[in-house]
């Protein structure tokens, strides 16, 4: 995360860490005490030009600490579901089921989904253990910084790729804040809801960061997880 702030323990209770390979790989957000929300590039592999999904049995998350090589608890996953039109860019979801439920405390805590597209110009929080600059190192406290929503036909002027299903987050004016690498997967939350998953980041250049829209994709996650229970 770019030109961002150390989070307080508590403060993302909802933000995990994707673990693969014995290392983060990627961010994710709770969404019940079984299942947790990211991108669909974090659970495949590009090899020859193509994607492949990956097996569950490597994943694991870390809940419950702003620390990331520390502190919480550390779960496996037991299955993964990509959305069936994932085409190595665009509806770039997953959920992940946990192979044992999550206890909620203080410093875990589901986030629920937004139900509307925040307004334009609204100040978006984002938080990662996404490197601090590009090829720069990886923090291990939780880092935040705000962004500033657009509205889809602005979103479409900045990115050419722009559809619905895609959120548009723009780095304050004079300071190129942003996701990077490492960032992916995890969350873009609008007053306590959340509103997009990280799937395409800058490092802090002018060219916006580019989130799932949540929105979009609820009916989907709420059929594929627990919510709907």
């Amino acid at each position: 995360m770019v030109l961002s702030t150390n989070a307080s323990p508590g403060q993302f209770p909802y933000m995990v860490s994707l673990i693969r390979d014995k290392r983060h790989f990627c961010g994710c957000s709770i969404i019940s005490a079984n299942y947790v929300v990211t991108a669909a590039h974090c659970l495949t592999d590009s090899f020859d030009g193509r994607s492949y999904f990956v097996d569950t049995s490597p994943l694991f998350i870390r809940a419950g600490s702003v620390h990331l090589w520390g502190g919480g608890i550390i779960i496996a996953a037991a299955e993964h579901k990509i959305f069936p039109h994932y085409d190595g860019f665009r509806n770039d979801i997953a959920v992940v089921r946990l192979a044992q439920s999550l206890n909620f405390t203080d410093h875990i805590r589901p986030i629920s989904l937004a139900e509307s597209f925040p307004p334009h110009l609204s100040n978006v929080l984002v938080a990662g253990w996404g490197s601090l600059y590009e090829n720069g190192p990886i923090p291990d406290i939780l880092q935040y910084t705000s962004m500033s929503s657009v509205s889809h036909n602005v979103c479409k002027r900045v990115f050419k790729y722009a559809h619905k299903s895609l959120l548009c987050l723009l780095n304050q004016k004079d300071f190129p804040n942003g996701g990077c690498f490492g960032d992916s997967g995890g969350p873009a939350a609008y007053n306590g809801s959340l509103v997009g998953v990280v799937s395409l980041v800058t490092c802090g250049d002018l060219s916006p960061d580019i989130f799932v829209n949540i929105v979009y994709y609820a009916k989907w996650i709420r059929t594929n997880t627990d919510l709907n229970d």
